[in-house]
């Protein structure tokens, strides 16, 4: 409270008007004394309180703005940086998300798809989207093999409830190399059950010869 009264001292404030955001005091505005050398009458008071409100709204809308833009920065980020593809669309079925992940996996250019139709990425996701947006049709994890690369895709949708308009996203990532290294681990697993096998039957051949020469020795 002190220094709240030199600061006004230093000022050679006559009258503050509190300016108010968010329910808490925001800043303060001071004046001296009129020109003319009169009194602050109700009315200049009441005009600059209709003043002090107009600020503290503007500053509220200044705080909203830059949570706002915080906020679309950050989720820009975090699309960006995802290791997946992510492909978002409209109601319309307009692309309105394209991340760096999803266009170099289809080789398709971020800027360029951009408020396209989704039918520009391909048939196989196009469908997939469409299914999701227009009849509800929800995708986890599902595998699906692209019929051009034959690359395999791991594919989860979901819909999107944004004000009121709806729309459908679409999160994916390549495992055609996981899916090689499992098809090589089965084929090694498979080869050893083989070896097994063949070793079993190799000792078996192997007792059952020495048995028969044993009996041909006693007989002899």
């Amino acid at each position: 409270a002190i220094n709240i009264q030199r600061e006004i001292n230093l000022l050679q404030a006559h009258l503050c008007i509190p300016v108010l955001a968010y329910g808490s005091l925001s800043s303060v505005i001071t004046l001296g004394n009129k020109i003319s050398g009169k009194v602050f009458f109700d009315e200049d008071i009441e005009l600059l309180s209709m003043l002090a409100g107009y600020i503290g709204m503007a500053v509220e809308n200044a705080f909203l703005y830059r949570e706002a833009n915080l906020r679309k920065i950050l989720n820009e980020n975090i699309l960006e940086n995802i290791p997946c593809g992510v492909i978002a669309i409209n109601s319309n079925g307009r692309i309105n998300a394209f991340n760096k992940n999803a266009a170099k996996m289809l080789d398709i250019s971020s800027h360029d798809i951009l408020g396209k139709d989704v039918k520009h990425i391909g048939s196989l996701f196009t469908d997939i989207l469409l299914r999701t947006l227009k009849d509800k049709k929800t995708y986890e994890m599902r595998e699906v093999v692209h019929p051009t690369t034959h690359l395999v895709y791991s594919v989860s949708t979901s819909l999107l409830d944004a004000g009121g308009e709806l729309g459908a996203i679409m999160i994916f990532s390549d495992i055609s190399e996981i899916r090689k290294l499992q098809s090589s681990l089965n084929a090694v697993t498979e080869f050893e059950k083989k070896l097994k096998n063949l070793e079993g039957r190799t000792v078996t051949s192997g007792i059952a010869t020495e048995l028969g020469n044993m009996l041909l020795t006693h007989s002899g």
